[in-house]
């Protein structure tokens, strides 16, 4: 994603920018003779009720593993910061493919076992030993390379070129 200059800062979610941006005059300590809180802020509430920011701080907390997806259970659930931490550096360590088909940042096919249609995912890193890291839009899970094909542009015929073989095929 692009990002944006704001006030000589650069931030790099542009999206994040613009939704904040279109925040209306709300107050953020309505009453000041109560101590401060969040849950009465009327422009933390606004923001909270933002799907682009929400979306945003999911994301965020994902790729900073403080939250996981239980695959057995279908739930996510947080991880403690020292465990985010030491999964980061044991991801770090591990040996990274140098003669793989398939290369970092590059969107691909994933057909798992079961399904009957791919879903296309970003390559994140390709490790030794056939496993690759992926991120599916969501999250990101680590599979085997062999469920990785490449994604073809020009693999399905055009609509015209495809009729026109319809017609050759007629005569």
């Amino acid at each position: 994603m692009i990002g944006m200059a704001i006030r000589g800062r650069y931030f790099r979610n542009k999206r994040f920018c613009e939704v904040a941006s279109k925040m209306p005059e709300l107050s953020h300590w309505p009453d000041r003779s109560q101590p401060f809180d969040y849950t009465k802020s009327q422009a933390a509430l606004w923001l909270a009720s933002q799907p682009g920011l929400l979306a945003y701080l999911f994301k965020k907390a994902c790729s900073l593993g403080v939250i996981e997806f239980d695959e057995a259970k279908k739930v996510w659930r947080g991880v403690s910061p020292v465990e985010a931490e030491a999964r980061a550096k044991e991801r770090a360590l591990r040996p990274v493919a140098k003669d793989s088909f398939f290369s970092p940042r590059e969107w691909v096919n994933l057909t798992e076992d079961g399904a009957l249609v791919p879903i296309k995912v970003k390559v994140v890193k390709v490790f030794k030993g056939g496993v690759a890291l992926v991120y599916d839009g969501e999250r990101e899970r680590e599979v085997s390379i062999q469920n990785l094909t490449p994604i073809v542009a020009d693999a399905a015929p055009k609509p015209v070129e495809a009729a026109a073989q319809m017609e050759e095929e007629k005569s």
